[in-house]
C-alpha cells in the first residue's frame, strides 16, 4: 500500500520527483502543475523524512499560504539548508509555527528566501532581505535559548544570476516576437539559445537552464539534481 499523508498518496508524485524526494541530496518540490497545497507538501515531507542523503531542501510555494501543520513540518526538515527561490507565504498560525520549528531545528544551518510575507508583507509576499528582519531576530533568539548555533540567512539577492545591468540588456534584447521563443543556457560561458522543441534542457532548483553539453560538464551529484525536460516542455512550463 502506498505511503499516505493528509490524504495525498505518494503515488501521485511522478517517478522522477518521488525518487528525488526519497534519495537526492538536494530535492526540490515544484509549486505548479499541480499547484502546491499543504496536503501535497506534507506528503512530500513525509517522504523526505527518510532521505539519508538530504543536504538541502527547497520548494516553490507560489499560490499557497502555508498553515500551521505544513509550516511546522517545513521548518523541521532535517537538512542543512532550506532554499526558497519562489514565494513562500504563511498564514498567521503558519508564520508562528515556522519560526518555532526553525528555532528548534538542530540540523539546520541556513535559510535562503526570495519572496515572503514572513515579516508582515502582503498576502502574496514581498521581495525579502534578512536586514532588519523581525523573523530573523525571532529565530535567532529561540536558537540561543535552545543553545543552538545561529542560522545564516540570505535574501532575494542570492538568486540573482545577473547584475541589474545585464538583466536590463537581456530584457532589451529579448523584446520581440513570441515566434522566436527559446530557452537560453544560463551558463555564462555558453548562453546558447535552444530552439529545437525536442532538445534536452536541464533545470536547476533555482530555475536556471542548461544545455546538454554544459550539464555534462557538471559534477555527477550536481547533474543528478537537475530536472531534465525538453525545450517545448520548458517553454510550456514557463518560469
Amino acid at each position: 500500500m502506498p505511503k499516505r499523508s493528509r490524504g495525498v498518496a505518494a503515488e501521485e508524485f511522478d517517478a522522477e520527483l518521488l525518487d528525488a524526494l526519497q534519495h537526492a541530496p538536494e530535492p526540490f518540490l515544484p509549486g505548479t502543475n499541480p499547484l502546491l497545497t499543504d496536503a501535497r507538501m506534507l506528503a512530500a515531507l513525509e517522504l523526505v523524512r527518510d532521505n539519508r542523503q538530504l543536504r538541502r531542501f527547497g520548494l516553490d510555494g507560489t499560490g499557497c499560504s502555508l498553515g500551521a501543520a505544513a509550516a511546522k513540518a517545513l521548518g523541521g526538515v532535517q537538512a542543512q539548508a532550506l532554499v526558497f527561490p519562489f514565494p513562500l507565504v504563511f498564514t498567521k498560525k503558519g508564520h508562528d509555527a515556522f519560526i518555532e520549528a526553525v528555532g528548534t531545528n538542530g540540523k539546520l544551518e541556513s535559510i535562503t528566501l526570495a519572496e515572503t510575507n514572513i515579516d508582515g508583507g502582503s498576502d502574496r509576499g514581498t521581495c525579502w532581505s534578512p536586514e532588519g528582519s523581525e523573523f530573523v531576530d525571532g529565530v535567532q533568539q529561540r536558537r540561543r535559548r535552545n543553545r543552538l548555533p545561529e542560522l545564516a540567512f540570505a535574501g532575494a539577492e542570492a538568486f540573482a544570476g545577473e547584475s541589474e545591468e545585464e538583466q536590463s540588456e537581456s530584457g532589451e534584447e529579448g523584446e520581440g516576437d513570441d515566434e522566436d521563443a527559446c530557452v537560453q543556457c544560463d551558463r555564462r560561458e555558453c548562453r546558447r539559445e535552444l530552439r529545437d522543441p525536442a532538445e534536452a534542457v536541464y533545470t536547476s532548483s533555482f530555475g536556471q537552464d542548461y544545455c546538454e553539453a554544459c550539464a555534462a560538464t557538471f559534477r555527477p551529484d550536481r547533474r543528478a539534481a537537475l530536472r531534465k525536460s525538453t525545450v517545448a516542455e520548458r517553454l510550456e512550463a514557463g518560469d
